[in-house]
């Protein structure tokens, strides 16, 4: 059964060898109440694992029940023997296995009599949470104790499911290796959608503002003149741009390995052009880093490319940079700007705060996220946030999986136009009089 770990699920070591071997045990279990589930049936379950959602308690026992049952009459012997060997973990402890007789309260997930058995059990229900929340936390109760008999009673090892998502909230500087490994297979599935925006083309719409006559006479023609039916148009909508600037200084050191795999996420994801830049002393375009498929390549590109990698920062003369060499670039058609910084700066806070002047006039929208500011005792008074902050549009978080989340939610209700009066450095500048009037395009 050794080469079933590779193809179970991709988890911590120990968490995986005890997952699968309590399933060996469920088999076992299953076999000595006279249910065939040979260990043919039992390797079926095992490679089915790296296809279902493993967040997801119910998930885990229809596919058992799939792999593992031949006949319908063997259901309330299995369901008796799962809620045994697969019990939802509450809050901070572990309900203890159910008796030899099967009276579990607890019931077994997806099954519609133990769903509704009584209605006290709400805060421990184990269904997975609504789309976008993120996944529920796989982790090992107890060390395995190969001393323990095997007649199901106490299996050694428990993996289960917890509801409280602690991984979801758990700063990115106080994870784990093992951690670090579940979150960033969660950030794998994380779901970005990029802002969207008007553009000058239109497109056909039922009830759209614009008479489409073209549309309307050609339509009219196949009906032989009449009845003549309007046909309208609206703008078409496209994702807007996204330029992503990350802070890989020092001190950014225990954020970066995880914020590095969220721009590879959102480069990928978003379907929008997105630009990547990083910076600690000097700014490095890392878009064609993040282009790779693989995020593992995808980031050893990164760090051969960066050669500043965890030095000092200046973020001013990073701007600077950016302003000088890219910002015509990558900046039009109402670009969305993230600077990922903690903003513990070496450079001139007056240089910074010229450059951020400066950026701010072009995209539609400029945030700024700060891995420290997910601390409640967190206060901006570094120099370089003092400078930065009169031209930011958004100061927000980026120290969780929950905080990428609200980011990327934050993204996708941005309005299409920008609301309320427009800022002084977004007006157009007059026209002159020598230059013909601006024809629009049709």
């Amino acid at each position: 059964m050794t080469d079933i770990v590779s193809v179970a699920i991709e988890r911590p070591n120990e968490v995986a060898g005890a997952f699968l071997h309590r399933i060996v045990r469920f088999g076992q279990a299953l076999r000595a109440e006279g249910i065939p589930a040979d260990p043919t049936r039992v390797q079926t379950l095992a490679t089915t694992l790296g296809f279902i959602d493993l967040g997801r308690r119910d998930d885990l026992y229809f596919a058992a029940r799939t792999s593992l049952l031949s006949r319908p009459d063997q259901r309330d012997t299995f369901d008796r023997l799962f809620a045994r060997f697969f019990p939802p973990l509450r809050r901070k402890s572990v309900e203890p296995p159910a008796d030899a007789d099967g009276s579990d309260p607890e019931g077994v997930p997806g099954a519609p009599d133990a769903e509704h058995a009584s209605d006290g059990e709400g805060e421990d229900d184990d269904r997975s949470p609504t789309p976008g929340a993120a996944a529920f936390v796989f982790e090992l109760d107890e060390p395995p104790d190969a001393s323990q008999s095997d007649d199901g009673s106490a299996p050694p090892a428990v993996a289960s499911y917890s509801s409280s998502e602690t991984l979801r909230t758990r700063d990115f500087s106080h994870l784990t290796d093992a951690e670090i490994a579940v979150l960033r297979r969660l950030m794998a599935r994380l779901r970005t959608r990029s802002a969207q925006r008007l553009t000058r083309r239109m497109r056909p719409a039922p009830r759209g503002p614009t008479l489409d006559l073209r549309r309307t006479i050609r339509r009219s023609l196949t009906t032989g003149g009449e009845p003549l039916t309007f046909a309208r148009r609206e703008l078409k909508v496209r994702p807007r741009p996204m330029v992503l600037l990350c802070d890989v200084s020092g001190s950014m050191e225990r954020y970066t390995r995880l914020l590095l795999q969220f721009l590879h996420t959102v480069s990928h994801g978003t379907g929008a052009t997105v630009e990547t830049f990083a910076y600690a002393t000097r700014l490095t375009r890392i878009t064609p880093a993040l282009k790779r498929r693989r995020v593992e390549d995808a980031l050893t590109r990164v760090h051969e490319d960066v050669q500043d990698l965890h030095g000092g920062t200046r973020t001013g003369e990073a701007l600077a940079s950016f302003n000088r060499n890219w910002a015509r670039r990558v900046l039009g058609r109402g670009a969305i700007v993230l600077i990922i910084s903690d903003g513990w700066d070496r450079g001139d806070p007056v240089q910074l705060g010229k450059e951020m002047a400066r950026l701010q006039r072009t995209p539609f929208r400029l945030f700024w996220l700060n891995p420290l500011l997910g601390s409640p005792s967190y206060k901006p008074l570094t120099r370089g946030m003092q400078a930065a902050l009169p031209y930011l549009d958004d100061f927000l978080p980026s120290h969780s999986l929950e905080s990428l989340h609200d980011l990327v939610a934050r993204l996708s209700e941005l309005p299409l136009r920008r609301s309320g009066p427009v800022p002084a450095h977004a007006k157009r500048r007059p026209r002159s009089p020598f230059l013909p009037p601006m024809v629009r395009p049709r």
